[in-house]
């Protein structure tokens, strides 16, 4: 028998594998996800977004013409699933922009209460499968705050209120304050969550009903982009929830004085 080659190539390949940084390399491996994502997703969304303005004219046109039920039915699921699609990589584009420190808040004074009813009344149409009721202050309740992501907070708190709670049931939303803050609770009854999960609800991609009759497919990522949202407002977001009692969620923000 006779062996051609050598030991040699395979010892230093080996040297040179153990002799790398794990953490070093999962930094990298990280870094290369993230781009590869933003990049992705900013690819993805300029035709999304000429296709869903397509998709709404062909809409208004077929609701003017009074159009077949069936041919109406089919082009509202175009739109609405092209919105949904258009959501998630929003989403994906907020992840990137928070872990390079690069989302920026446009800062106005706002009665707080007003604005939230404003939201509310507007996304009742979106989840009309549920009753969403809220109480607000009837003196003005005044923060600084971004208004498009203050409406995507409460966008995404109140969507997961639905999504775990049976059809038809009731969403509470309560504006109220103390000395310092103005508190915006949402109050679901929905499934609740078991504690041992609810350390990593604010984690990205992570998602606490995996199976879950009245859940919607989702990336996990809307409670971590709403955390990045309020501390940018130097508030933060609370979640108190128990199995079979619902869940309660609390974004508190500071009050504007003059």
């Amino acid at each position: 028998m006779r062996w051609i080659g050598t030991a040699t190539p395979l010892i230093k390949e080996y040297d040179l594998i153990s002799n790398v940084d794990p953490q070093h390399t999962t930094e990298h491996i990280r870094d290369a996800v993230e781009e590869i994502i933003s990049i992705t997703a900013h690819e993805l969304s300029t035709p999304l977004t000429i296709l869903l303005g397509q998709a709404k004219i062909l809409q208004q046109r077929m609701e003017a013409a009074q159009a077949q039920p069936q041919n109406q039915h089919t082009i509202d699921i175009i739109v609405e699933q092209s919105q949904r699609l258009s959501r998630l990589l929003h989403m994906l584009m907020d992840v990137t922009r928070i872990d390079r420190g690069q989302l920026y808040m446009n800062m106005i004074v706002l009665d707080i209460g007003t604005f939230v009813w404003h939201i509310v009344d507007m996304l009742q149409s979106v989840f009309a499968h549920h009753i969403l009721r809220v109480n607000v202050t009837n003196e003005p309740l005044w923060v600084r705050g971004d208004e498009v992501g203050l409406e995507q907070v409460l966008h995404n708190i109140i969507q997961n209120a639905v999504k775990y709670s049976p059809i038809g049931s009731e969403v509470v939303i309560n504006v109220t304050s103390d000395d310092e803050y103005a508190h915006i609770i949402v109050r679901d009854q929905g499934m609740g969550i078991p504690r041992n999960v609810q350390p990593y609800l604010f984690e990205r991609f992570f998602r606490a009903h995996e199976h879950n009759k009245y859940a919607q497919p989702g990336l996990g990522l809307g409670l971590y982009i709403s955390k990045s949202i309020v501390e940018l407002h130097q508030g933060r977001i609370e979640l108190a929830s128990a199995v079979g009692e619902g869940t309660m969620v609390t974004v508190s923000l500071p009050r504007y004085v003059e």
